[in-house]
């Protein structure tokens, strides 16, 4: 089969694979992320049919788009209602989640391991951002209240845009002479960057409304994903932050009436790039990295303590939230994000 069709066949057999797992579920409750993942596994270390060192590179350029895709499509779902009602819940649990993991992990890392200050903080900051390009599609396909999962999928794309602002705040200290960490001046620079985010997001939804779904509406779906990947691409050298950018963007023309083809494209194109996403991360998956003790030892012992955390933060939320008291899977969403990745940080 030539090298074309192979791709053509390929795609094919990815999209029903993602259809497949999505009605298995439906019939026997058993989530189709870890099914997706072990298909990545089979195809790339274990059969070698897809070499893992050959497709490393594109690790930030795929995680990246399968973010941008699940958090425009979160933001075109949500309504001002729902926003309202649960504002309060998220930043709340937010703030409690990040603020436990962010100390754990610097106390593991400068106390335990002996890393010094400002590297354990950024690492701490990393180590905050969540995953909602996996957080918003697992809870999606878990038995949760509505409310409790509108709530995980906010925080995470807080707690996400929080970590990269934070972390990316602490670059700024890298190779000075004198480390002043002002914890005012970092609050004070991130409460800048989620208001011109918002912003922006805001002025691109306007754009969009007079300038693409007015004069072109033939083109009004790939007229708004094409603004949120320029959008999601620029933010940063505008100072902003892309993933809530992007999410404002969707929400605010997501709250538009009579937009629901264009929820139901974003939908059906996020439902492809998320079943890559997952087969994909399956087959990055390497046995000969669980050699190195000391990493593995590190490894374990942060995630253990995120753990930790994630639990004490969601029984604290349980008390002015009671519909959390009684839910499991609120407090197992520890998955960490691939935007703000150690390597991208250290190098910048």
């Amino acid at each position: 089969m030539a090298g074309g069709e192979l791709v053509v066949g390929a795609l094919g057999a990815l999209i029903a694979i993602g259809i497949l797992g999505s009605l298995f579920f439906r019939r026997t409750g058993v989530n189709d992320v870890m099914l997706l993942i072990l298909l990545g596994i089979a195809i790339g270390p274990i059969a070698g049919v897809v070499d893992a060192k050959s497709i490393e590179p594109l690790v930030p350029s795929i995680g990246s788009i399968a973010l941008l895709m699940v958090v425009f499509s979160e933001g075109l779902n949500l309504s001002f209602e729902n926003l309202r009602d649960n504002a309060f819940d998220v930043l709340l649990l937010g703030a409690m989640c990040f603020a436990l993991a962010f100390g754990a992990s610097f106390g593991i890392l400068h106390l335990a391991f002996g890393w010094g200050i400002l590297d354990a903080l950024l690492m701490a900051a990393i180590l905050c951002a969540s995953a909602p390009e996996i957080i918003a599609i697992v809870v999606e396909e878990m038995k949760m209240s509505g409310k409790l999962r509108q709530i995980a999928k906010l925080e995470a794309v807080l707690a996400d845009s929080a970590a990269v602002i934070v972390a990316f705040s602490l670059l700024g200290l890298v190779g000075a002479q004198e480390m002043d960490i002002e914890p005012q001046q970092i609050a004070y620079g991130a409460a800048i960057v989620a208001l011109l985010s918002v912003a922006l997001g805001a002025v691109c939804a306007l754009v969009w409304h007079f300038l693409i779904s007015a004069a072109y509406k033939k083109y009004a779906h790939l007229g708004a994903l094409a603004i949120a990947c320029f959008l999601f691409a620029a933010s940063g050298a505008w100072g902003a932050n892309g993933v809530l950018a992007v999410f404002s963007f969707g929400f605010f023309i997501g709250n538009r009436k009579g937009e629901e083809s264009l929820r139901l494209f974003q939908d059906e194109f996020s439902f492809l790039i998320r079943t890559f996403f997952f087969v994909y991360l399956g087959m990055l998956f390497a046995p000969e990295q669980f050699a190195n003790t000391s990493v593995l030892l590190i490894g374990l012992s942060l995630s253990l303590a995120i753990a930790i955390a994630r639990k004490i933060a969601v029984g604290a939320f349980s008390f002015f939230q009671r519909a959390a008291r009684e839910d499991r899977v609120l407090s197992s969403l520890v998955q960490r994000g691939l935007l703000c990745s150690p390597q991208t940080c250290f190098q910048r």
